[in-house]
């Protein structure tokens, strides 16, 4: 389904628009800045270090007649405010004694993370027509929700990959294509997806 196999980055995408078919399915996000070499240390601590704190989803407000709550979801800063993928100060040395100790143990981690960043979409979407639905959220003024955010957590286009799956099979039935889409977030739980089904 969501996989590194079937997805290009927005950087790609941008110039190859076209080639993006015109049928329906769903198409979704993800943000992995794993796939950048990563044979120096310092570097790959400094992309860990990024990435713990990009927060990719939007804020959720929930109101009554006396109290107003704002919610942020979260990735990695946890009760004790790690910004090191949110582990303890344990699992922290024991990951960085790893990474520092070999080229080859830091390109297992980057492929690691860049697999497990395809289990969980920032955005997850359907479209009756995959192409003119991606265009608009990359359409040139940068009013796209999507585009806005990753702007503003300054993340580099080639650390966005943008898959699609064709479901030939809804062609006639736009209704079930919803549902489909609806389930896929509902399991997943996409950040930047604001209501389910939508």
């Amino acid at each position: 389904m969501f996989t590194s196999n079937n997805s290009l980055t927005l950087e790609y995408w941008q110039s190859f628009q076209e080639e993006i078919p015109s049928k329906p399915g769903n198409y979704f996000w993800v943000y992995s800045p794993w796939r950048k070499k990563s044979d120096d240390f310092d570097i790959l601590v400094a992309r860990i270090n990024k990435f713990s704190n990009v927060v990719l989803s939007f804020e959720e407000i929930f109101k009554s007649q006396k109290t107003l709550i704002k919610v942020n979801e979260i990735s990695f800063n946890d009760y004790k405010n790690s910004s090191f993928l949110g582990l303890g100060d344990n699992a922290k040395a024991c990951l960085i004694d790893f990474l520092e100790t070999s080229v080859e143990n830091r390109a297992y981690f980057c492929s690691f993370m860049h697999d497990l960043a395809f289990l969980r979409p920032f955005y997850i979407g359907k479209a009756d027509d995959l192409q003119r639905r991606i265009k608009q959220h990359m359409r040139g003024d940068g009013s796209s929700p999507i585009m806005k955010k990753i702007r503003s957590s300054q993340i580099s286009f080639d650390e966005i990959y943008i898959g699609y799956d064709e479901i030939a099979v809804f062609q006639n039935n736009k209704e079930v294509l919803n549902v489909f889409e609806e389930l896929t977030q509902r399991l997943l739980r996409p950040q930047l997806t604001k209501k389910f089904g939508k």
